[in-house]
């Protein structure tokens, strides 16, 4: 029974967050090298437009951190330039950046997505102005950042599967390995930023109940589909391609079971002291940097 839960969730979770990368009966192939060039954009706006996920949560988490003054004027500062990040990669979407291969945005959807995207970013940057001046934050900002930094997430979203949706023609002889990358594995290190935020916020009392429960689903399906890449899930994960990987996984889960100890706590309504908040935010990076190597050698794999 807990097994057929977990893989109707799982498949839910993988309706969300996998577009179609198919290709119509009417398509008509490029030449190849036109191909290759369409391939290598379309992979670099995926990139980018996915990466825009994982910095709405970090924002809100780093603030976090300077509201329980930990490290606060490092964390501030680093709130600020993740903050500039988010900003020039909107403009690189909509207008183009020769030195990332992309070009300006053609797409009326994915330009529609971009503008609704500016909106509640503009007023979590202004949120986010008082670090500009001061490394300290008010629980009522920080709370007023939770709610921005979780309509910018939404918006983010919308506008990765924008651009995804609209580069499917660029996709469609897209390995297995690829598609696992963009669709499951590079989605690992944004959950990770997304459970940083949501543990540290309610340790520091800003919206205690919604994130909790946010946090709750965040460790399931992080937990779950570690546990997938790691075993294969017939029908929807792959196996690791080879022992580098599997090895590099299972370090992941070596930092990430202490951490899940932790935010288990948390779930329970126990209040940690900074030194454990602190070490809880820290392995979660970490573990967002091994899922980032991770990528890297899926990369390699699908490669070779």
């Amino acid at each position: 029974m807990q097994k057929s839960l977990f893989i109707m969730r799982f498949t839910s979770f993988l309706r969300i967050i996998a577009l179609p990368i198919a290709i119509s009966a009417s398509f008509s192939p490029l030449p190849l090298a036109a191909q290759t060039e369409a391939l290598d954009e379309a992979l670099a706006r995926i990139d980018v437009s996915g990466r825009q996920r994982m910095f709405a949560q970090r924002m809100a988490g780093l603030s976090c951190l300077v509201s329980l003054d930990i490290e606060a004027e490092t964390h501030a500062r680093e709130a600020l330039e993740i903050r500039d990040q988010y900003r020039e990669t909107l403009e690189n979407l909509r207008a183009g950046n020769p030195e990332i291969d992309i070009t300006a945005e053609t797409d009326t959807n994915v330009k529609r997505a971009i503008a609704a995207a500016i909106v509640p970013f503009e007023e979590l940057s202004d949120l986010l102005s008082v670090f500009e001046t001061r490394s300290t934050l008010a629980t009522q900002r920080l709370q007023a950042i939770s709610v921005s930094s979780s309509q910018v997430f939404e918006t983010a979203a919308t506008l990765a599967s924008q651009v995804q949706a609209s580069r499917s023609s660029a996709l469609h002889d897209l390995t297995l390995i690829k598609s696992m990358i963009i669709n499951i594995s590079g989605r690992q290190r944004m959950l990770a930023e997304k459970a940083f935020k949501e543990f540290c916020l309610a340790q520091a009392g800003a919206d205690t109940q919604k994130n909790l429960e946010r946090l709750d689903e965040t460790v399931r399906i992080f937990d779950n589909t570690l546990g997938a890449l790691i075993n294969g899930l017939p029908g929807m994960i792959l196996p690791p391609p080879n022992d580098e990987i599997k090895t590099k996984l299972e370090e992941v889960r070596g930092v990430w079971e202490p951490v899940k100890a932790i935010l288990d706590r948390a779930l329970e309504e126990e209040i940690m002291d900074h030194d454990e908040v602190h070490f809880a935010t820290e392995e979660l990076e970490t573990v967002r940097m091994l899922m980032n190597e991770a990528v890297a050698l899926y990369d390699l794999a699908e490669e070779s």
